[in-house]
């Protein structure tokens, strides 16, 4: 196991923008908890869909403030990634269907979709 694993570790939703989510790594600081690592759940992505970033909230700017914030106390930032890609008109959803990645039932062409 890494040695992470062992550590104190933050996780909920409504982490909305890299400002609270710093105030969250500053608090633990403050009152002297050593934080381990910092799960950031499907609010940095652009309508809760994988593989996208809500660019107004988590720019590539505040996301270097996070990496800034890693480097200064020491935790590990983990963006958690939903489980589905969305059926609709993105990337990844185009090229999963035409390299026929997705699960089908028995003798269906279809993707299940849920």
């Amino acid at each position: 196991l890494p040695i992470m694993a062992f550590g104190l570790h933050q996780s909920r939703p409504g982490y909305n923008s890299v400002d609270y989510l710093k105030s969250i790594v500053e608090n633990y600081n403050k009152n002297n908890f050593t934080l381990s690592g910092i799960w950031q759940d499907y609010n940095y992505m652009e309508k809760r869909t994988p593989f996208t970033v809500n660019s107004t909230e988590f720019s590539s700017e505040a996301i270097e403030s996070i990496n800034e914030l890693k480097e200064k106390y020491k935790f590990k930032y983990i963006p958690v990634i939903e489980e589905g890609i969305k059926a609709m008109d993105y990337t990844p959803f185009d090229e999963g269907k035409r390299m026929e990645v997705f699960v089908k039932e028995s003798g269906q062409d279809e993707s299940l979709t849920v």
